[in-house]
């Protein structure tokens, strides 16, 4: 078994963000903020771009939160993706995956 501190620096990225309670409850998904797929075709020496999901889902994690504070309801799949919008118009990646994920 590897231990965390043996992982590079993208694996622990990448291990960030999957235990991540958004990440595992589905919402990143449903928001449309992260494609899984995608994540883990991302090269974990692509520091650059998972350094860049990290910020998309510190957003995401801000966002959800303060939606919930505000009474509305973050199961609801329409909420998530209104908030999905916002969040991946902060973050601008949408549209950089396919050049991102082969570098």
């Amino acid at each position: 078994m590897t231990n965390f501190e043996d992982l590079n620096k993208g694996d622990k990225i990448k291990a960030d963000l999957c235990s991540r309670e958004n990440y595992i409850e589905g919402k990143y998904e449903t928001a449309k903020i992260t494609d899984i797929d995608a994540l883990w075709q991302v090269n974990s020496k692509n520091t650059f771009l998972l350094e860049r999901l990290r910020a998309l889902a510190d957003t995401a994690d801000k966002m959800i939160a303060e939606a919930k504070a505000e009474g509305k309801d973050t199961n609801d799949p329409n909420v998530l993706r209104e908030l999905g919008k916002k969040i991946n118009e902060k973050g601008k990646l949408k549209g950089l995956w396919g050049w991102l994920i082969k570098k």
